[in-house]
């Protein structure tokens, strides 16, 4: 399983910082075992991140079919994962900083 958090550090500091969303993934393991190791299917859930304040609020979740663990790492898959969960909700998002 893989947990990515995201932290809020109020005025930079690391002490004071809380989480306010995070991505659980996890490996579903057949596809794993079947090829040796060479790809995986993954389940994420995208956690927090909303209005309500609440870090373990489940917000969306992805699935993740024939992962190529040779040639794609972690972020490959993060990505990807984040692009099946919340892909065509950030449309208008996209390439904001050339606008």
């Amino acid at each position: 399983m893989l947990v990515i958090k995201i932290e809020l550090w109020p005025g930079g500091h690391e002490s004071k910082a809380r989480v306010i969303g995070k991505a659980v993934i996890v490996n579903q393991a057949v596809a794993t075992l079947l090829s040796d190791g060479a790809v995986g299917d993954y389940r994420c859930e995208l956690r927090g991140g909303t209005a309500t304040g609440n870090p373990d609020y489940l917000w969306k979740t992805a699935r993740l079919k024939n992962f190529d663990r040779r040639r794609g790492g972690v972020w490959d898959m993060l990505y990807l994962l984040l692009h099946k969960a919340v892909g065509a909700r950030n449309r208008g998002l996209r390439d904001a900083e050339e606008k």
